[in-house]
């Protein structure tokens, strides 16, 4: 059963680009961007269209810009979560050298499948390398209600701890001792899988979900390159929803602990703008790893 997203979270975007008139393709795929960046499933999801008259005179090259940003922020999206997945294999098995850490060259190779840049896989490996790394878990509140799990990898627990404490009281925020947010927030696993044919065909996208769901999987996330699947499922459903899609010729490039907010909620605008300026300042930190969020920014 998909659990289902708050539709009222769009609201505030749709407000924006029917009221403004939007009719810049640059601005309104920024938005698009915005919209997609959060997991909704599809029994959630509504559909707007706008008027054609909104488009009325832009060119063929305007359409082409728009698109590839679209997919420039898709591929990000995955460069971070191999990243992610990079940082952790270190960690885990104490190692950067691929010969000696197997976790490791899996990784790199479902990077290598994915076309990803090997300059930006080196960088990231390159700055483990003789690092004893902490995973740490965090959480906190930021304006407008916003409620936070913040995740971070680093060498230096004490150091981080009060670095980003520091962002979050300069910025509206604040760091929560003793729990108390972790409750606000869903533990799922995210498994994400690319097919073994690459990104650059046509695969049948529908038997997958059909096999996934079947096989455990609660939500299909949206969002990835072509040739790639993304679902969210219970932590005890991973390993059913993965081996479903190797029979159907995906390789899973990794299965993410993440965290769903209960009750999504919207921010006053005032606050979204708040929120996102503290969002982008945990994310600039140097031992950022992940962010988790009950509201759109």
């Amino acid at each position: 059963m998909f659990r289902r997203r708050a539709s009222s979270l769009l609201s505030p975007w749709i407000r924006t680009m029917k009221e403004s008139q939007i009719s810049s393709p640059e601005v309104v795929s920024c938005l698009s961007r915005q919209l997609s960046s959060f997991p909704f499933s599809r029994s959630s999801m509504r559909f707007y269209s706008f008027s054609s008259s909104l488009w009325k005179g832009h060119s063929h090259w305007q359409n082409i810009q728009a698109t590839k940003g679209k997919n420039d922020f898709e591929r990000s999206l995955v460069m971070a979560s191999i990243s992610r997945q990079l940082r952790f294999a270190v960690r885990k098995n104490g190692s950067a050298d691929p010969k000696k850490n197997s976790d490791l060259a899996k990784i790199m190779e479902e990077a290598k499948k994915l076309n990803l840049p090997n300059d930006s896989i080196e960088r990231v490996i390159a700055k483990m390398v003789g690092k004893k790394i902490e995973l740490l878990t965090m959480e906190a509140k930021g304006p407008g209600g916003a409620l936070m799990i913040l995740e971070v990898m680093t060498d230096n627990p004490k150091r981080t701890q009060g670095e980003l404490r520091g962002i979050l009281n300069r910025n509206m925020g604040a760091m929560v001792d003793g729990g108390g947010i972790m409750f606000n927030f869903d533990h799922k696993t995210v498994v994400t899988a690319v097919h073994d044919k690459g990104e650059d065909v046509e695969v049948d996208v529908d038997k997958a979900e059909e096999a996934a769901i079947e096989a455990g999987a609660e939500e299909i996330l949206g969002g990835a390159a072509p040739g790639i699947v993304r679902f969210v499922c219970d932590p005890m459903e991973a390993s059913k929803v993965a081996k479903a899609l190797e029979k159907l010729g995906y390789s899973v490039t990794s299965s993410e602990s993440e965290y769903f907010p209960k009750m999504p909620v919207e921010l006053p605008p005032e606050a979204a703008i708040q929120m996102a300026k503290l969002k982008g300042k945990i994310e600039d930190h140097a031992d950022f790893h992940n962010l988790f969020l009950n509201c759109v920014v």
